[in-house]
């Protein structure tokens, strides 16, 4: 890309050249000082941890076509070209979308945000849309795929550059529809910013991140930023409307739908298992442990459905995803289809696979309150012998929410088993403490505490009946634990599958 064209481009978001001249082409851009390569532009990123100032001269020496920093910071010692903006991390995305060449604007986007819900419904829209024979691609927070291809994520949304970066490789690759999740650093830090939507989804909001936005407030502001920011400022083709997909039966998605009557280049749909002013409603739900069936009124058309999914929480998704391909104009039966031949999504309620005999295992990535509770929920009307719960909470993260979880699973479980999650550096025993703290006791109920995943999720499992139901929380589709700084490895559902195996093994030797 031409430095021209780019300062052309980004002109409005105020950058400027600080010294050198504006000819010359950029052959790539990075944050990370260690890949600056000649004819590169190295972005000077203040994070968490470093700061990216201290390595521009190191950048130029490695023969950097240029260098952006924020403005007003000391010019570096070595020759050569610098550029500046106010704050160089909130024009990554912009300045990915600019150096890619907007390749959002050659695909159909689907974004997803809200605090539970969004992998569920990403893997929904997906389904549905293969159905119809489009070519999708998925960013989120279990990995990023398309084609065939799958790439682990770090973040569920990339930073701008890596994220326009993406999508420019989709794009070339022949995806046509991409579905997004869109979370709320995602949106905060600004790394979304010039990627063009075509349908926003809004699931729920409830407690999360807080040690990030430190107040609900902020925290519910990042999320309308999808709404309020993104969508509108993103029509890609002349006539033709973004669309807010928006759950009503949420308090927060009702205030959203209010706040967007000042935005008329929005259209806005809203669906609902509860309240009966939506475009889109669940009627005749049934539920059992393999799965859902439900009729989706609304729009014009009754549509009845299967999919093998539980709980009240994956109706509302389920509607989210009829609402987002109703919106990018895919026919009902692809709808009907798509769902029927989703087997599950991994780590959200999957069902772990066990001799014969054997309890039900279920893992799933609920690690909040509302999350834990919504899915206490759902299992305890399907279970008919005790419900087992074991989890924890990360370390390092928001501490207020330890006590609520473990006043939930004393409430809505017959035996929790308190243990680690992710203590990060953390000691895990205090953090066990803490949840142990909002635990009410009743007649009936077990506790346990055993710092050891492990050995947690093997004592569940040893006293479980084969009537009974066993729900291991926190980490879902992660196959690691961090401790100490330190990842190794750690799969909730190999570790039940093995355990349940060998369960199974010691009883036929006690039978014998």
């Amino acid at each position: 890309m031409q430095l021209k064209d780019l300062l052309e481009a980004l002109h409005e978001h105020g950058l400027r050249l600080e010294r050198g001249g504006a000819e010359g082409e950029i052959s790539s851009v990075t944050q990370d000082s260690r890949r600056v390569q000649p004819g590169a532009l190295f972005v000077a990123v203040r994070g968490a941890s470093f700061d990216g100032h201290v390595f521009v001269d190191e950048a130029l020496h490695k023969g950097a076509a240029a260098v952006l920093v924020d403005r007003g910071t000391e010019l570096p010692s070595a020759d050569g070209r610098v550029l500046s903006v106010p704050d160089t991390g909130a024009v990554l995305g912009r300045l990915g979308a600019a150096f890619f060449g907007n390749p959002s604007r050659e695909l159909d986007v689907v974004g997803v945000t809200g605090t539970n819900g969004k992998t569920t419904v990403s893997y929904l829209v997906e389904a549905i849309a293969r159905a119809a024979g489009r070519e999708v691609g998925v960013i989120g927070t279990i990995n990023n795929r398309w084609k065939g291809r799958e790439v682990p994520t770090v973040n569920t949304t990339p930073d701008g550059l890596a994220l326009h970066g993406r999508l420019r490789e989709m794009a070339d690759d022949g995806v046509d529809l991409v579905v997004m999740e869109i979370s709320s650093h995602g949106l905060a830090l600004g790394r979304v910013d010039g990627v063009a939507v075509d349908v926003g989804l809004f699931t729920n909001l409830t407690r999360d991140h807080l040690d990030f936005h430190q107040t609900m407030e902020a925290y519910r502001d990042a999320k309308r930023a999808l709404f309020t920011r993104v969508l509108p400022g993103r029509q890609k083709r002349l006539g033709l409307r973004a669309v807010a997909v928006i759950n009503l039966d949420d308090d927060e998605g009702r205030a959203l739908k209010t706040l967007l009557s000042v935005h008329p280049e929005l259209e806005v749909v809203g669906y609902a298992a509860e309240a009966d002013a939506a475009e889109l409603r669940a009627t005749r739900v049934q539920m059992s442990v393999e799965g859902t069936s439900l009729t989706v009124a609304g729009q014009g058309a009754n549509l009845e459905l299967a999919v093998a999914l539980q709980g009240a929480f994956n109706v509302s998704n389920v509607l989210a995803a009829v609402g987002a391909a109703r919106a990018l104009g895919i026919p009902d039966e692809a709808i009907r289809q798509g769902l029927a031949d989703l087997p599950g999504v991994r780590g959200r309620l999957e069902r772990v696979c066990g001799p014969p005999g054997s309890p039900a295992v279920f893992v799933d990535y609920a690690h909040t309150p509302d999350a834990l509770e919504r899915v206490l929920e759902t299992l305890r009307p399907v279970v008919t012998g005790r419900l087992h719960v074991v989890f924890g909470c990360g370390g390092d993260r928001d501490r207020d929410k330890r006590a609520p979880m473990g006043r939930i699973a004393s409430q809505l479980a017959d035996r929790i088993v308190m243990t680690s999650d992710n203590p990060r550096s953390e000691e895990p025993l205090a953090i066990i403490e803490a949840i142990a703290a909002g635990v009410v006791e009743r007649p009936g109920l077990e506790v346990d505490q055993e710092v050891s995943r492990e050995r947690a999720i093997a004592r569940a499992i040893a006293t479980a009946g084969p009537e009974d139901a066993l729900l291991i929380a926190g980490k879902g589709h992660e196959t690691y634990q961090e401790i100490n700084g330190k990842r190794r490895d750690f799969n909730d559902v190999e570790i039940a599958e093995r355990l349940l195996r060998e369960r199974s093994k010691r009883e036929q030797q006690g039978e014998e």
